[in-house]
């Protein structure tokens, strides 16, 4: 039985263009010390990128969230540094080839 269901009524769904990647800047592992724009208004970078000498440069940027994914054993030195001025979203997450962390990032 063939469906009778016209074009019409079927929902249009739209999603975000995708970047052409001749505008896009490439990666390069010599800046793995500082953050880097992945998509616009998304860094990814590593801890020492927000810092406690970091603050204006992060404010500078726009950054209003940080999302600081970490090992169980890193919790006493990588934590949140600007609390009052960040929203942050702290995930410890195992550094191993077993870890299952697919729970963590359904939120």
């Amino acid at each position: 039985m063939q469906s009778t269901a016209s074009p019409e009524c079927i929902p249009t769904l739209e999603f975000p263009e995708i970047p052409n990647k001749d505008d896009l800047v490439d990666w390069t592992y010599s800046k793995r010390r500082e953050m880097q724009e992945i998509v616009p208004s998304v860094f990814l970078g590593p801890y020492s990128a927000a810092m406690n000498s970091k603050l204006d440069v992060l404010k500078q940027i726009g950054i209003s969230h940080v999302v600081c994914i970490r090992q169980n054993i890193e919790a006493n030195f990588v934590r949140p540094n600007f609390p009052q001025h960040l929203n942050y979203l702290v995930l410890d997450v195992a550094d191993t080839p077993t870890e299952i962390s697919s729970h963590i990032f359904q939120r």
